[in-house]
């Protein structure tokens, strides 16, 4: 057993290895959930962009994919999917998408403030419940 000192603390090598193997043990679990998250909100996506009569596979299609979610959501969707790249200009950009994906699909107020603030739980609830698209109801305030 090999001793050393760091900081004035006297550490053998097995408690490194043991500190180690549990770190990568969280790490492990860690990356497990976000890769499934990811799936999740892939999937969701691509049953939300069928049932607006896009192509789902837009879902996995990173700059196109974001066009198509602002054209469901807002009449305006130039405007706004030129929006999300400006630096600040984009969190509205997310809101408003939100919104109006909120309203497309016959929710209310609180299930969009559902939306905004934890859409890993509601894009899978509108992806996989009856709700059905409605684009009368886009984003129109700008």
């Amino acid at each position: 057993m090999t001793l050393f000192s760091k900081g004035g603390v006297m550490y053998s090598a097995d408690f490194f290895y043991v500190l180690e193997s549990v770190t990568d043990i969280f790490f492990l679990i860690f990356m497990i959930f976000y890769f499934v998250i990811i799936l999740l909100m892939i999937v969701s996506l691509w049953k939300i962009y069928e049932k607006a009569g896009e192509p789902g596979w837009a879902s996995i299609v990173p700059v196109y994919g974001r066009y198509v979610l602002m054209k469901i959501s807002c009449k305006n969707y130039w405007l706004w999917f030129l929006l999300l790249f400006a630096p600040i200009a984009n969190y509205a950009a997310i809101v408003v998408a939100s919104i109006g994906l909120g309203r497309s699909f016959g929710k209310d107020t609180g299930f969009i403030l559902l939306l905004i603030f934890l859409p890993f739980v509601a894009l899978p609830w509108v992806a996989f419940s009856d709700a059905e698209y409605d684009e009368f109801f886009r984003f129109d305030e700008i």
